[in-house]
């Protein structure tokens, strides 16, 4: 083989081999991109309550098929933040959170309503897995439709976090007809 012809081939075969790491690079990217939008984690939120259930609860539950990293949970009722207390000495909180918007909402009115009530925080850090979920508030017993219609007051704001470190949040207000505000992730 002349010179010329070795030198033309070796060209052209370093020329299909930039195509080629540039395809795979390409492919690397997409299969990321395909594996970052697969992954997302989807919070859905639902006050769940009627005659045939032996309970009523606020759930929050992972749709998506990736786990949520939940980065915060606050209440809101009547469009003003519940915020939360100042904490003491040793750096526990005055009151338990969930506590302070039970008080806000007045609900329980007793004690003996008070042990009724099982109560679930998602602090930061808490990763919620695809498929599972939370009640947040779990009312054991028989409730009034008004004091049912009292929970129906509260706004849930959920900040959370995918597999891909991207910040994600849902609002939850089930006054409003169209109860969910969901913020697309970034």
């Amino acid at each position: 083989m002349d010179k010329t012809k070795r030198v033309t081939l070796d060209v052209f075969a370093i020329t299909i081999a930039f195509i080629a790491a540039g395809f795979t690079g390409w492919q690397i990217l997409e299969t990321r991109e395909h594996n970052r939008l697969a992954l997302r984690p989807h919070l859905d939120v639902s006050l769940k309550g009627s005659n045939d259930l032996t309970f009523r609860s606020l759930r929050v539950d992972n749709a998506g098929l990736g786990p949520a990293f939940i980065e915060s949970m606050n209440f809101t009722l009547d469009d003003v933040p519940i915020l939360r207390e100042t904490y003491k000495d040793d750096g526990t909180p005055q009151r338990e959170y969930l506590q302070i918007v039970l008080d806000k909402i007045g609900w329980p009115r007793d004690d003996a309503s008070r042990n009724r009530i099982l109560r679930t925080t998602l602090p930061k850090g808490a990763v919620l897995s695809p498929g599972s979920e939370v009640h947040i508030f779990k009312i054991i017993s028989d409730l009034s439709d008004d004091e049912y219609q009292q929970f129906r007051e509260l706004e849930l704001d959920i900040i959370y976090r995918s597999t891909y470190n991207e910040t994600c949040r849902v609002i939850f207000n089930p006054k409003k007809e169209d109860a969910y505000t969901h913020f697309p992730c970034k």
